[in-house]
């Protein structure tokens, strides 16, 4: 068993597709069958609209009408605070995608799961230890 320890970021990978699900602190654990992925996750498009939603009429009735937040507050609080923390187990023939950024040391991995969980992008010191056990277990990875 081997742990990863990094920042999950919310970034783009062209070969992986999708921005990054997990955000802040967390890790990953590779097992003998499997990765679990360790910390927190943006909720599905239509609770953080329910959040926004929430967060946007809560302050104005709190406020007596007197302010509203706009996206500029309320976008950050439901992609970056308002988080789901599991930690959820992918087997390995569920790995789709592999990818890593050299220069930023980050490690992106697409696979099946809900839509509001992958795919990964982790940010490590250890990135290329990390890409090349997945690689292994992936066949059909993509090059870097």
């Amino acid at each position: 068993m081997e742990k990863f320890d990094g920042k999950f970021v919310k970034v783009r990978f062209k070969t992986i597709g999708g921005y990054g699900q997990y955000r802040g602190q967390g890790s990953i654990i590779i097992d003998s069958d499997s990765i679990t992925i360790c910390g927190k996750h943006v909720y599905t498009l239509g609770q953080r609209w329910g959040f926004g939603l929430l967060l946007f009429f809560g302050i104005l009735l709190i406020t007596l009408g007197t302010f509203a937040p706009g996206v500029l507050i309320i976008y950050p609080i439901v992609e970056y605070v308002w988080l789901k923390k599991e930690d959820i187990r992918v087997p390995f023939d569920q790995l789709r995608k592999v990818a890593a950024n050299p220069k930023k040391q980050q490690v992106a991995i697409a696979f099946e799961g809900k839509k509001y969980t992958t795919p990964i992008v982790l940010i490590t010191p250890k990135w290329m230890e990390l890409q090349t056990i997945l690689k292994e277990k992936l066949s059909g990875a993509l090059p870097e």
